[in-house]
């Protein structure tokens, strides 16, 4: 799904998606150089431009980019996956943050969660998106059960590890917001 034939294209892709976990300025300057190299590559790699939606989504949200000219971004990107690789469900995921964070569009973001969970049930990346929106409308309950399922099926997923630390801290629940965010300091000291 969203896959290339080009093994160095692939590992370009790998290197990103771990570089993204680290989720710091330098690690996510490198993911965008890797995911460029992989589409020259390969141009039709679906992933990798999903990849670098991604990217774009992670630096706007940090600050990094401008949010009106980021988001535009990632949007462009997301759809530009989708148009080469409509089984993925990341672009998804992307356009659903866009929706929840600049376009206050629930019912959207609804929309493409539901598209990502339609196309892979158990993906973490989904399961999140789920949470996020389970968050959002104050469903406590089912964001830390859509987190844990995806923790389970990653468990060294920074960005879950995150999410699901701040949910238990908006709970009020401070030893097990504490245990998550030292795990992700394990797993990426400069998360």
């Amino acid at each position: 799904k969203g896959g290339t034939q080009n093994l160095e294209a692939y590992q370009l892709h790998l290197r990103a998606v771990s570089a993204i976990g680290q989720n710091t300025s330098s690690s996510l300057h490198a993911a965008n150089e890797y995911l460029e190299q992989a589409i020259k590559l390969d141009p039709s790699y679906g992933g990798a431009w999903a990849g670098l939606a991604g990217v774009a989504l992670v630096k706007t949200g940090l600050g990094i980019l401008d949010p009106t000219e980021g988001y535009a971004r990632v949007r462009h990107l997301a759809q530009h996956a989708l148009r080469l690789s409509p089984e993925l469900p990341g672009p998804h995921l992307s356009l659903q943050s866009v929706y929840l964070t600049l376009d206050r569009d629930w019912a959207a973001a609804e929309t493409e969660v539901q598209r990502a969970l339609a196309i892979d049930p158990a993906n973490p990346g989904a399961l999140m998106g789920a949470a996020m929106l389970s968050e959002t409308f104050g469903r406590r309950d089912d964001a830390e059960r859509q987190l844990r399922s995806a923790l389970a099926r990653d468990p060294l997923n920074t960005w879950v590890i995150n999410s699901l630390g701040l949910v238990y801290w908006k709970a009020g629940r401070f030893a097990e917001p504490e245990a998550m965010f030292r795990k992700l300091l394990e797993l990426a000291p400069g998360f």
